[in-house]
């Protein structure tokens, strides 16, 4: 995997985000198309850090307030991935029967429809069993993100592949 971009840190926060913090940053805005978000990341150590990787928007120290994303906690879902979806901090989740395995590459991807009406999570090509989830779709706009979190212990998640691919249902 070469070209790896690592997102670490240490006792703070390392983080990748397409920022949406002015207009003219032109943010994710979901429902004008079919939206499709893969990565490819692996996660050194399972510990207590917490991964986020897709879209959303609120600080990037925490889940988002609005988004539709992957996370990865150690005390969560018994370790395995989740996608969820959030709309003014109200939550969706799918829960994965995939654990994180530290030194693993994982190939996550979320697709919505162009209504966004639903959101699909995938795990290594698998669609999570529980989804598509079609509640708690996020309605403001968005940023890309890969974020890893913790008050202690460190974390970091390697990023060797980002594909993002939103098909216009009216061209510009």
């Amino acid at each position: 995997h070469v070209g790896i971009v690592g997102v670490g840190q240490a006792g703070a926060n390392g983080s990748i985000a397409k920022s949406t913090s002015a207009a003219a940053n032109y943010p994710i805005v979901l429902g004008q198309g079919s939206l499709t978000l893969e990565f490819l990341v692996k996660i050194r150590a399972t510990n207590n850090a917490t991964t986020i990787i897709g879209l959303g928007f609120g600080l990037i120290t925490a889940e988002p307030t609005d988004g539709c994303y992957f996370l990865y906690t150690s005390g969560t879902n018994s370790g395995k991935w989740v996608g969820k979806t959030a709309n003014a901090s109200s939550r969706s989740s799918a829960n994965s029967n995939d654990t994180v395995v530290a030194g693993q590459w994982d190939r996550l991807k979320i697709t919505v429809n162009a209504a966004a009406t639903s959101v699909a999570f995938y795990v290594n090509n698998v669609q999570i069993a529980n989804s598509p989830l079609a509640t708690d779709i996020p309605t403001s706009p968005l940023d890309l993100r890969v974020a890893v979190t913790s008050s202690a212990g460190g974390g970091t998640c390697d990023v060797d592949l980002c594909v993002f691919s939103y098909v216009l249902t009216t061209p510009r």
